[in-house]
């Protein structure tokens, strides 16, 4: 029998450090662990308290609640699976069941940190063989606490909630692997001209703008694709590029066709250009459902050293208040928000952002503040040149205190949404950084049945940033072009249907964003799994199987945000001179 054990007082950090013995009933036998007085009560149920343990367990990888502690707490929710799948004869061979115990653990453990691990990997790591795996992986599948761990309580969980479990369920990544042909889940629209900035960061060729007689034959291609479009998904557009989208006067009109049809259309701005005059101009900008400003700095001093334009924190920081002014005379249901990169040695500027944030509410005065904040690691460099161990030490500190100050009334309203590789920190876990694709990873095909994006130009790319004008080596990412007489669904349907491919080149993954990085990872292990055998209805979540189209909207795929819980102590392909020519 396993021996009680003493949980750490950093689980419960406003308790006493002493212990007190609490009784687990099994199915087997009891067993027992130490947990700070008041747990019990703290808890409604048994199970309750089982999660708690178990989940920060596979948080911190051990580090608040030892390995024997979870097992103790997984062990009885596993036990009637194992015996189902003939795992385990009976509930008293303590020996059996604790080996299997542990190996499922192995698995809840590696999948819920590394959502890409493959069933290669597991089975080696483990020691399984093929067959074993998929037995075990049955009993994994069937219990809903091993499921909670995997993909809602590790480090992993953004990954999973946001992009793989809903794109698995609509059936895409089924029609990618097959080559089938579908309208793309996503598409990008990329209607800006010119952009007034110069980041340090940004892929996009600096020199780079669309001629002005593009722009009213690239606005009627984006109005006729939306209008043809399926409107089965709201969420289907967004609008973004690597050129200012607000730079198109006809982008009040795009909008507006966009909301005719039901599409839920969020705009990615630098927030430069949005004044009242051009909200004036542009009335159908007021039927956008999202609009995020893109922020380079918290003041003027580190927003002009990344986007080298001197007036341009002053200016977007005044759009912002009179736009939360306008918003609220109007009574409008837009929703507005920031988006912020947190960057190697900036961690401080985090906390400094919240307080930007909180004098904008202020300085407006109205019913309703800035709606969400998302904070986002860089992608743009490798994990080695991005935040150090010591400095995603730090940002746990960090967004505690951010976590706090959302309690006050000048920023009570804000929701944050930590993406993929900062909410395990926002949780007060060791972090690691985004879960990238290597030049290896790089799918010949791509997924344009997934996500694609358009330029003005009409031309279709298989990957967001490759949608850069002028970007060196982007256009043999481009699959074809819309035009007058030919639809989006068409470009997608040929390209498909041809088996044409693009051959990688080292140093591709400049073309990806975040979301690009994750798709390919999640494909290259359906991919691997379906090769070794045990492909994901084989496999231990049992929510990877496709169920149909009408699921949940993918939250990281375009740019609106899933429900978070209200803030803590509140109510509340080629470079040819014809092409050029048309620039």
């Amino acid at each position: 029998m396993l021996e009680p054990v003493t949980l750490p007082s950093t689980l419960w950090p406003s308790r006493p450090l002493s212990a007190e013995v609490v009784r687990l009933p099994f199915m087997a036998e009891e067993r027992a662990c130490s947990m700070p007085p008041g747990t019990e009560a703290a808890t409604r149920h048994m199970a309750d308290r089982q999660t708690v343990l178990t989940s920060r367990h596979v948080l911190t990888d051990g580090e608040d609640v030892p390995l024997e502690v979870s097992l103790i707490a997984l062990e009885e929710h596993l036990l009637p699976a194992l015996l189902r799948k003939g795992l385990v004869d009976s509930p008293h061979d303590h020996r059996t069941l604790d080996r299997w115990t542990r190996l499922a653990c192995g698995v809840i453990e590696t999948l819920a940190r590394d959502p890409f691990a493959t069933q290669a990997d597991l089975a080696r790591d483990l020691g399984l063989d093929r067959d074993t795996l998929t037995r075990l992986n049955a009993a994994i599948a069937a219990c809903d606490v091993a499921q909670a761990l995997i993909t809602r309580h590790g480090r992993g969980a953004k990954y999973w909630q946001n992009t793989i479990l809903p794109m698995l369920r609509s059936g895409v990544v089924d029609a990618v692997r097959r080559r089938i042909h579908r309208y793309p889940l996503r598409v990008g629209v990329y209607p800006g001209v010119s952009c007034m900035f110069f980041c340090s960061f940004c892929g996009r060729h600096h020199d780079a703008k669309y001629a002005p007689q593009t722009v009213p034959e690239g606005n009627a291609l984006f109005d006729a694709m939306m209008r043809s479009a399926p409107a089965d998904d709201p969420y289907r557009f967004y609008l973004s590029g690597g050129l200012e989208p607000l730079t198109n006067p006809g982008l009040g009109e795009m909008v507006a066709t966009g909301a005719e049809r039901g599409f839920k259309l969020s705009l990615y701005t630098n927030g430069f250009m949005l004044t009242p005059q051009l909200l004036q101009k542009q009335e159908g900008l007021w039927q956008l459902h999202t609009l995020r400003i893109s922020l380079y700095g918290v003041d003027a001093e580190s927003t002009t050293r990344v986007t080298r334009h001197p007036k341009a924190f002053d200016l977007v920081v005044r759009n912002a208040v009179a736009l939360l002014r306008l918003r609220n005379d109007r009574r409008s249901p837009l929703r507005l928000g920031f988006n912020f990169v947190v960057l190697p040695g900036r961690t401080a500027d985090v906390l400094a952002l919240a307080e930007m944030i909180a004098q904008i509410n202020r300085a407006a005065a109205g019913d309703r503040q800035i709606d969400f904040l998302t904070l986002r690691e860089d992608y743009s460099v490798q994990p080695s040149e991005g935040l150090r161990p010591a400095e995603r030490a730090r940002l746990v500190e960090i967004f505690g205190a951010l976590e706090h100050r959302r309690t006050r009334d000048d920023l009570k309203q804000l929701q944050i949404d930590y993406g993929y590789a900062l909410q395990a920190l926002s949780e007060g876990a060791p972090g690691q950084p985004l879960a990238m694709a290597g030049d290896t990873d790089v799918r010949p095909a791509g997924y344009p049945q997934i996500s694609v994006v358009v330029d003005l130009l009409g031309d279709v790319y298989l990957y967001r940033e490759a949608g850069f004008l002028d970007r060196p080596g982007a256009r043999r990412y481009s699959i074809g072009q819309v035009t007058p007489s030919r639809s989006l669904d068409q470009v997608v349907r040929d390209f498909v249907e041809s088996g044409r491919t693009v051959v990688p080149e080292p140093g591709d993954t400049k073309f990806f964003d975040a979301f690009d990085h994750v798709v390919t990872k999640l494909l290259n292990q359906a991919d691997a799994d379906g090769a070794f055998g045990v492909p994901f209805e084989l496999g231990p979540v049992r929510q990877r199987v496709a169920t149909g189209p009408n699921e949940p909207a993918l939250t990281i795929a375009h740019p609106t945000l899933a429900p978070t819980r209200p803030a803590r102590g509140t109510g509340a392909g080629d470079d040819s001179p014809t092409r050029r020519a048309r620039l």
